[in-house]
């Protein structure tokens, strides 16, 4: 079987790299406030985490922008997601629970449950097990793919999933 490869809409990931960019620019108003006597320490603390955040999410986008990298695989293995930061990578068939969509703060999103509800926190790192962990507080579903970031249409994209994932997980034992 020939795995479909999807790629992040290009131009959103500038919009938001550029939108992260003026946040990251309110942040250092606030710290050169602070310096200036004009503002609070508490504003300034305010500054320096967003200029922290917003900063690196403005690199972490424009970067994806510019170096074009696949958001979404899905082949006979299973479901590689790399659309955010805390992509969880391979999610192979054989751990799949369930594959759905859901709508969290007006968006769409490919929600993938896998048996081991921690499957995804064990395997990350740092920063990323500590996003993880968030998203497992908001919602149910262990990966949470953005589906407005995708350069592919969404009912093509869901009966793609549904057509290889069924094959597959049929192949695989339940847990």
């Amino acid at each position: 079987m020939d795995e479909l490869v999807i790629y992040p809409k290009r131009g959103r990931m500038l919009g938001l790299g550029l939108i992260s960019l003026l946040f990251s620019m309110f942040g250092l108003l606030f710290i050169l406030l602070l310096i200036a006597g004009e503002a609070s320490v508490g504003t300034g603390l305010i500054g320096f985490v967003a200029l922290v955040f917003f900063g690196l999410c403005s690199v972490y986008l424009v970067k994806r922008a510019i170096v074009h990298q696949p958001a979404l695989i899905i082949s006979s293995e299973g479901i590689t997601d790399n659309s955010s930061y805390i992509g969880a990578g391979l999610i192979e068939w054989k751990d799949l629970k369930k594959v759905d969509m859901i709508e969290m703060s007006g968006q769409l999103y490919l929600a993938l449950y896998t048996y081991d509800p921690n499957l995804i926190v064990n395997r990350s790192h740092a920063a990323k097990k500590a996003a993880n962990k968030v998203n497992r507080f908001l919602v149910d579903s262990q990966i949470n793919i953005p589906v407005n970031n995708l350069a592919y249409p969404l009912d093509q994209l869901l009966s793609k999933v549904i057509e290889i994932g069924e094959q597959e997980m049929k192949k695989s034992p339940k847990k």
